[in-house]
């Protein structure tokens, strides 16, 4: 009922306030238009219920319609706002993340209380003055391992934590945690984990002492602060990652012995008490192999290799079933990404998805009902559905049938789950669902939404396909003004990403949604196009830029804008191209190589050169710039800037820790060498997404601008 009314509220706020026009100060400093989800989810272990944080308050929430239950109302107890939560493994204990502070895109340190439910009583978990990251209960008892300056540590909370790592140092060696450019591009998380009966924590450690640094500067003080790290760009040697397993009882810690060579290892996980799994992944990331190594004997062995042509696909996903000899795992071995089973002892034993398109995300095994869940195309590249197969019998249940995408929550029994739900519509919906509940929740749908998108007369997103020069059809979007007529020419906007694997023409929500209305409604036609390169139409289709970042891709954008200018409702002098990181450097390198394509560019955060970029992402789709100079000097916005015809605008942050500013820096030296017309927005202490305070607002008002100012079209 709590839940309810808060919606209630939250919809008729929303909806009195945005009759008329967007404005870029809803969408881009108020974040008016952000709908009603649920995140930082723990479920129970009981595979009933669920825990999640409202309001500073924790809730328990059966999967079934049943009553939710406040765990901890922390409002006047803790001074912070709880950030995630985690529960022991009997759940009488719980653990409250507190006063974060973002380390990386992704990863954060903090404060941690912790709440015993039964006696109410609430303190921090270690010293107010500490910061740690990832505290984890050991599956049996309330023993924690967490994180802290480079070293694991343990506690009970009761005695002093001790250290199980000692030679962790800032820039040297990090153990349980990645090194930078291994959370960024192998999205590991975390890299310390307890095995089963709690006897071992299996861990990774990098040494990056040899890998160069880079230094950021930070403008806060008189003299700026200056923030270094280690970033090993393209051809530059990458840390040296190690796998350790460390004895609770007897304390002492083993490094394990691979056979054969490895660079990396992005995924590892317990098979049982006594086996770990390890994926390792060569320097040029087109081998890719399962080692499982024993406690027994200290013995490893390689349980499974796959190779290809061009690289592999990280995440492997890697699945033990358990109670057999077997793992599911999964490759692009016949085109398209599918599961199949191995034995560990006698390898390949059959493929068990097909006829789905692109397998792309895995939720789980589940023992009991010897199940396995995950997303596929279901042969539509726009759409994402989930499904649950059973190993026994083979039956395929899709637990989605709305065209749009589904994702998964699933706890850790298979038996309840959140489902969201989104589409171009627009709609987001969130389903709390399972197995054998007595009654159904109402699912959490934003029915504002629509009624927003209703009274300010939202244009409709359609779905179409542009031909190429060379017969490829390549998908795409296209968002038409208010009031629309085929007489009138009007000026395009094209958005553009185009990197690997990545897609913008989904049928899925998402917040740039409504900066595309924006431009609607002030008299714009929007355009996003997936150009080759891109995902959910096979292995084919997706890896056939390898070797030769961009040079498809920008073929493809030129041919996008050769084809809106058939159109006769498209203003033939007024097409801009428009992206952000990956998609910058397509708008600038088809401007450059296809000077006549685009009127204008707009380019924010842009790679400008592979040399300048992250060795494990470039290397994945370029190799090295000695193996493949001749693909790194084709790939590079210089070798065609002096081509460039079309006014540019420029934006990045210099906080940028992913595509350093340093790209935009040699950019504007060359377009000045070669008397180009740009504009530049810097952001000062700003990283890659340009959240700063306002930086977003200021940002798009002087997209806005830019457009008006190049646009020569009456609209």
């Amino acid at each position: 009922m709590k839940r309810t009314i808060n919606i209630v509220f939250l919809l008729c706020t929303i909806i009195t306030s945005t009759f008329g026009q967007l404005t870029i100060e809803d969408i881009w400093k108020h974040y008016t238009y952000y709908p009603f989800g649920i995140s930082k989810v723990f479920h129970s272990n009981t595979g009933t219920s669920m825990y999640i944080v409202e309001s500073n308050k924790v809730l328990q929430i059966p999967y079934s319609k049943q009553r939710t239950t406040t765990i901890l109302d922390a409002n006047g107890r803790i001074p912070h706002e709880i950030y995630s939560i985690q529960f022991s493994p009997s759940e009488d204990i719980m653990l409250a993340a507190t006063n974060i502070e973002m380390i990386r895109r992704n990863s954060y340190s903090a404060q941690y209380f912790m709440y015993h439910i039964s006696t109410d009583s609430l303190h921090l978990l270690l010293s107010d003055s500490i910061r740690i990251q990832n505290p984890t209960f050991s599956p049996t008892n309330n023993t924690i391992c967490y994180f802290y300056n480079n070293n694991l540590y343990i506690t009970n909370s009761i005695d002093s934590p001790y250290a199980i790592t000692n030679d962790g140092a800032y820039n040297k060696i990090i153990n349980g945690m990645p090194d930078w450019v291994s959370e960024e591009e192998f999205d590991i998380q975390q890299a310390f984990a307890w095995s089963p009966q709690g006897t071992h924590i299996a861990y990774l450690q990098w040494d990056e002492s040899t890998v160069p640094e880079y230094t950021i500067q930070k403008y806060s003080t008189t003299y700026p602060e200056l923030f270094t790290y280690k970033y090993p760009k393209a051809g530059e040697e990458p840390a040296q990652v190690r796998a350790k397993i460390y004895s609770v009882q007897t304390q002492k810690t083993s490094t394990i012995q691979f056979p054969g060579t490895y660079t990396y290892i992005p995924e590892f996980s317990w098979i049982d008490s006594t086996h770990i799994a390890f994926t390792l992944l060569n320097r040029l990331q087109n081998k890719v192999e399962i080692a499982v190594y024993s406690l027994l004997d200290n013995s490893c062995k390689i349980v499974y290799t796959y190779t290809s042509k061009t690289y592999v696909d990280i995440p492997t996903y890697f699945t033990h079933i358990e109670g057999t000899n077997s793992f599911i795992i999964c490759n692009d071995s016949d085109g398209y990404n599918n599961l199949y089973i191995y034995t560990y002892e006698s390898g390949f034993a059959k493929k068990i998805t097909q006829n789905l398109g692109d397998i792309t995300d895995v939720y789980g095994y589940f023992k009991e009902s010897n199940t396995i869940m995950f997303q596929a195309t279901n042969n539509n590249p726009l759409e994402r559905y989930v499904f649950e197969l059973n190993l026994q019998t083979g039956v395929l249940h899709c637990l989605s049938d709305e065209p749009g995408t589904h994702t998964l929550d699933v706890n850790s029994l298979g038996t309840g789950w959140i489902r969201e739900y989104s589409n171009k519509n627009p709609m987001v919906t969130v389903y709390i669902e399972g197995k054998n509940l007595e009654q159904n929740r109402e699912p959490f749908a934003n029915y504002w939404m629509q009624d927003v998108a209703k009274n300010m007369k939202f244009s409709t997103v359609e779905f179409f396909t542009i031909p190429t020069q060379d017969n490829e059809k390549l998908n795409a979007y296209i968002m038409k003004p208010h009031k629309f007529r085929k007489t009138k020419q009007y000026p395009v906007v094209v958005m553009v990403y185009g990197g690997p694997g990545m897609q913008k023409v989904t049928n899925e929500w998402n917040y740039d949604f409504y900066w595309n209305q924006y431009l609607t409604q002030h008299g714009y036609i929007v355009v996003a196009v997936d150009c080759r390169g891109t995902d959910g139409r096979g292995s084919n289709f997706r890896k056939q830029t390898y070797l030769n970042l961009g040079e498809k891709e920008s073929f493809d954008f030129a041919a996008t804008a050769q084809y809106l200018r058939t159109l006769p409702y498209v203003d033939k002098q007024n097409i801009t191209i428009q992206g952000w990181s990956y998609g910058a450097y397509m708008a600038l390198l088809t401007a450059a190589k296809y000077p006549d394509s685009y009127n204008s560019v707009i380019a924010i955060a842009p790679v400008t050169k592979w040399e300048l970029y992250d060795n494990i992402y470039t290397e994945r789709y370029m190799q090295t710039p000695t193996l493949n100079p001749e693909g790194y000097k084709n790939s590079s916005v210089f070798t065609y800037i002096q081509n460039i015809k079309a006014p540019i605008l420029l934006a990045h942050g210099t906080a940028d820790d992913n595509v350093h500013i340093q790209n935009t820096y040699e950019l504007i030296s060359e377009l000045i060498k070669n008397e180009k017309d740009f504009e530049t927005l810097i952001f000062p202490n700003d990283e890659h997404s340009l959240f700063g305070k306002n930086s977003r607002m200021y940002l798009y008002s002087k997209y806005i601008d830019f457009l008006e100012t190049h646009s020569k079209s009456n609209k």
